[in-house]
């Protein structure tokens, strides 16, 4: 079959200056049960009912990220890439994202390439890794890597 990919972008440069709400920017449809279904996606992901109706503009960059994340997903992508998924997001939020990738790869099977510095949670929430260095380059499972030369720095060991 053919594939889709999406590509992500930062959040605050897409919606700087957009009044739509939540819940009008992911409804493509205009569909009563489209919307119930959206609110109900939303609120799964912590947003409040009153968050839900505010413009996206006057949300924080963790809820941005999230519709942005929920827009690809509803899309039927089944290849997502991120580039640098949490990038300037609180530790909750950083946490709430990265659990929400996971989600979408192991519950909705879909392939998921980021790419991100955050070495500890990519081992964390991955399956595969594929580390570009300078000097050493890895492509395995997660399991692979930590028994790597190529962790030692990042993860603790000794390089």
């Amino acid at each position: 079959g053919q594939s889709t990919v999406l590509l992500q972008f930062e959040p605050d440069k897409v919606f700087i200056w957009n009044d739509m709400t939540p819940v009008d920017f992911l409804d493509k449809s205009g569909d009563k049960e489209e919307r119930t279904r959206i609110r109900t996606y939303l609120g799964s992901l912590k947003y409040t009912a009153d968050e839900m109706e505010h413009p996206i503009r006057e949300l924080s960059g963790g809820q941005k990220a999230k519709v942005l994340l929920l827009s690809m997903s509803l899309s039927g992508a089944n290849v997502l890439i991120l580039d640098e998924p949490v990038t300037g997001l609180d530790p909750t939020a950083t946490k709430e994202m990265y659990e929400l990738i996971k989600e979408l790869n192991v519950k909705d099977n879909v392939t998921i390439i980021m790419v991100t510095h955050d070495i500890e949670n990519a081992v964390n929430y991955a399956n595969k890794i594929l580390h570009l260095g300078r000097k050493k380059y890895f492509y395995g499972t997660v399991e692979e890597y930590e028994k790597s030369n190529t962790s030692d720095a990042f993860l603790g060991g000794n390089e």
